[in-house]
């Protein structure tokens, strides 16, 4: 039998030795506690009922059938992607159309540098292979106008890639920036 006499002149003897603070961080450690466990149960469930639901998603699905692209059709789709580019000798008539659009736009392509490029990919036939032509071109102009000129020459010449873009403006309070475009025109090469 428990003396419940005794049992209360500890509690009583506890209480007063821990004080007000003591008590209140003895029962804030003792609802923690219950907290955690009601709290980690709560937890194992889920993490059971996420695993059961990822062994279900991780059986592999017999239905599903593989659709394979036969040889043909990718290559078919790679002349196509190739057909797309322009040929060397259109070269002149491409600059002409990036100085019509820079006049469009009230700015002066100054003369640059140019290289041709042969690009040799692998794995590819021949007549598929590219010449890049690389132009570094020297621009002054508004900011506006630079940018409108690179938005017009990417939409009208889809086979041009902007490859760099410097911009150097003297001040803040000029208008007219002076930019150097540094472009990629993707040609076919020639079957030489």
């Amino acid at each position: 039998m428990v003396n419940t006499q005794y049992l209360m002149w500890l509690l009583a003897h506890t209480a007063r030795k821990l004080g007000t603070w003591g008590l209140l961080a003895l029962l804030a450690i003792c609802a923690g506690g219950v907290y955690y466990t009601s709290k980690s149960a709560e937890i194992k469930e889920e993490i059971h009922s996420f695993s059961t639901d990822l062994n279900q998603h991780a059986e592999p699905d017999t239905h599903v059938a593989i659709i394979e692209k036969p040889a043909e059709q990718t290559q078919q789709t790679l002349q196509d992607f190739y057909r797309i580019f322009p040929r060397a000798d259109s070269i002149p008539d491409t600059l002409a159309q990036l100085n019509q659009l820079a006049a469009q736009q009230r700015i002066v392509l100054n003369s640059g540098d140019y290289k041709l490029t042969k690009i040799t990919p692998r794995n590819v036939p021949q007549q598929a292979a590219l010449t890049q032509y690389e132009m570094v071109l020297p621009v002054t102009g508004h900011y506006t106008q630079v940018r409108q000129f690179m938005s017009a020459m990417l939409s009208a010449v889809p086979s041009v890639a902007i490859a760099d873009i410097q911009m150097h403006r003297d001040s803040t309070l000029t208008p007219v920036v002076d930019a150097k475009l540094v472009l990629v025109l993707y040609v076919k090469a020639d079957p030489s």
